[in-house]
């Protein structure tokens, strides 16, 4: 039912709080989205070097961003990026999760 059309104070605390957070975030979701969806052509290349730019490395590594467009005629065409971040803690995964 995706909680559509169901009245939340009738569910038990935690699932009603739960649902709050989650409409929260797809309503804050929404909202970025009609804003930055077509902000310009460039915008994705924007956010993936600020992305870089925002990770955590240790301290003996001289940070390096590459991002890679590979095509040919035998296969499909693809687009990848590669750091040398430290890497993802539970709550860099949670923040991913949360577009809020």
């Amino acid at each position: 039912s995706h909680f559509v059309g169901v009245d939340i104070a009738a569910l038990p605390g935690d699932v009603r709080d739960g649902v709050v957070q989650i409409r929260s975030s797809l309503n804050s979701a929404v909202d970025r989205l009609a804003r930055d969806l077509y902000e310009s052509d460039a915008h994705f290349l924007q956010e993936l070097v600020q992305n870089a730019d925002d990770n955590s490395y240790h301290g003996d590594v001289v940070p390096s961003l590459r991002l890679v467009l590979c095509s040919g005629a035998d296969m499909a065409d693809y687009f990848y990026t590669v750091n040398n971040e430290v890497g993802f803690a539970e709550a860099d995964v949670r923040a991913l999760c949360d577009i809020s």
